[in-house]
């Protein structure tokens, strides 16, 4: 895959990408990064593709595995370009999740889907800070709890909102 530098879209569904060689290799024309294992979004792997403007990561969650969601800081440190995120987690547990903080995530990602994620709610006050933020889509178990608080300073630039999630209050 390494040697495949005109390669712009790589989709895959929970795969391992490989670790970068010893050489100084990269995908210079890498900018689409779909359904790779969260195993593969380490700082060594992501700083090789630097133009990368879409990822969808999947995590496999063990039942009764708490996820830490700590490659949200590789993501964050490494793409200030990055457009799009989604994170799909399959076979989530019924607990809430522990969030990092999202404070150095790319504030300018126009779409974020999330999937079985289940943060709580007030995590959401840093998703609602991001400043080009158009398309946010939360599906089955992104989010848990039953209220979900907002006021008129998030979200400056949401024009498309998709909820299912078990929400009972919206304030």
């Amino acid at each position: 895959m390494r040697n495949m530098h005109r390669l712009s879209q790589l989709y895959c569904k929970g795969f391992d990408l490989p670790a970068p060689p010893l050489d100084d290799s990269h995908l210079h024309n890498l900018k689409t990064l779909s359904g790779v294992s969260v195993h593969s979004c380490t700082r060594e792997v992501l700083s090789r593709i630097p133009k990368l403007t879409r990822m969808a990561v999947q995590i496999e969650s063990a039942h009764d595995a708490t996820e830490n969601f700590s490659f949200f800081d590789h993501i964050s440190t490494l793409h200030e370009g990055l457009e799009s995120f989604k994170c799909v987690v399959v076979n989530p547990n019924q607990s809430p999740q522990v969030v990092p903080s999202f404070q150095n995530f790319p504030k300018y990602v126009r779409k974020m889907i999330l999937s079985g994620c289940r943060f709580k709610w007030k995590n959401m006050g840093a998703i609602a800070a991001f400043e080009g933020l158009q398309v946010l889509k939360l599906r089955w178990y992104a989010v848990s709890g039953p209220v979900w608080k907002t006021n008129a300073k998030q979200f400056p630039s949401l024009m498309f909102l998709l909820c299912f999630c078990c929400l009972k209050t919206w304030i």
